[in-house]
């Protein structure tokens, strides 16, 4: 799988690519979902329905809660997001499921569904841009990640995107 590093909303083309977006399975007592941080918090700013909607996909499938793929609204036309939790529900307190930690196992499911996703991908140069899930502020680390991924993400559709941390002079 190739690896790139830099910002994954300017690596990725607006109309063209999909973005996954790592997410936790919960929400709040209104029914949204929980996109305190990370690329999660940076989508729910852009577009602002992705609460609403995932919300919604989460308490409907609750812990099986699949991988999510759509075309969210915005300034011009929108973008593909594919969310696909890392997290795990905590069914006593959803609201709370933010405080877990990244799970392996969730991942290697959402890996699988979205290597067998038939994405609607426009052209033979669109790409599916994938951060490495679960090593931000789910706790996980780089290497157990990086190798799930490239065992599973085979095809050379999909493109591993790692941040670029700015260093401090």
């Amino acid at each position: 799988m190739q690896e790139i590093t830099g910002d994954i909303w300017k690596k990725a083309h607006f109309f063209r690519d999909i973005i996954v977006i790592p997410t936790t399975i919960g929400w709040t007592r209104s029914g949204l979902a929980l996109a305190g941080r990370g690329l999660a918090k940076q989508a729910a700013l852009r577009f602002p329905s992705l609460e609403q909607i995932y919300g919604e996909h989460c308490q409907a499938h609750r812990a099986q809660t699949p991988v999510m793929t759509m075309r969210f609204g915005g300034l011009g036309g929108g973008r593909w997001l594919c969310l696909l939790p890392t997290k795990p529900l905590r069914e006593d307190h959803p609201e709370m499921s933010w405080q877990g930690k990244a799970d392996l196992k969730l991942i290697e499911r959402g890996l699988r569904q979205l290597q067998a996703l038939k994405l609607p991908l426009p052209s033979k140069r669109s790409k599916v841009y994938v951060p490495l899930l679960g090593c931000g502020f789910g706790g996980l680390r780089r290497g157990p990640v990086r190798e799930l991924m490239d065992a599973i993400l085979t095809d050379e559709r999909f493109a591993r995107v790692r941040l670029e941390r700015k260093r401090k002079s």
